[in-house]
């Protein structure tokens, strides 16, 4: 099932703001905005048509959890790509600490933040520290970028669910960053911005 541009859509920040997001070859996938700002979950979640009643994404595990261009969610849903669904509850796990990576250019020396949601409050850094970055601990943690929700998201998506091979260079938690960054090296080895750390 598609859906009609909506060219006065609003994007809505809230915490607990349910989307459908089209993420091409005939899925819709399920995001909730977090307690934290610019930040939008996503649910090991997706259909053929939009669910009638979407709130029942909310039953699912988090997929993944990233930070978004906030400018772009209003495009999103301008051009019919996004769509909102109304408000909901947070999902549980958005309770959860969860981690975020800062991963320098030219350095296998990775800052790590382990951040935790308070309701009506910021975000909480309750741990930071620095490591290697195939340090088990963290392979799982989101690498610190800001994506767009018409150009990044859907191939994004595609990714975390795993169902279908994705894009070899969409990147997300640390794990698949060195495995995008390895591939990078290999495919263009005499670009000197391409090449590993030595550190």
């Amino acid at each position: 099932m598609s859906r009609a541009r909506a060219s006065q859509a609003r994007a809505v920040w809230e915490p607990g703001a349910l989307y459908a997001i089209n993420g091409g070859e005939g899925w819709f996938y399920y995001g909730q905005v977090a307690a934290r700002k610019g930040d939008i979950a996503f649910l090991r979640h997706r259909t053929s048509e939009v669910e009638a009643r979407p709130q029942g994404a909310l039953y699912y595990p988090l997929m993944s959890r990233v930070c978004m261009a906030r400018p772009s969610l209003g495009r999103a849903l301008r051009s019919g790509q996004w769509h909102f669904l109304g408000r909901a509850q947070l999902h549980p796990d958005l309770a959860k600490p969860y981690g975020v990576a800062l991963c320098p250019v030219d350095t296998n020396n990775v800052q790590h933040l382990l951040y935790q949601d308070l309701p009506g409050q910021p975000a909480t850094i309750l741990k930071t520290w620095h490591a290697r970055i195939d340090d088990p601990e963290i392979q799982n943690f989101e690498v610190a970028s800001i994506w767009d929700a018409e150009h990044h998201i859907p191939q994004r998506l595609k990714a975390d669910f795993g169902a279908e091979e994705a894009d070899w260079h969409i990147t997300g938690p640390v794990w698949r960053h060195r495995k995008v960054k390895l591939e990078y090296a290999r495919r263009f080895p005499d670009q000197p911005w391409h090449q590993l750390p030595t550190d």
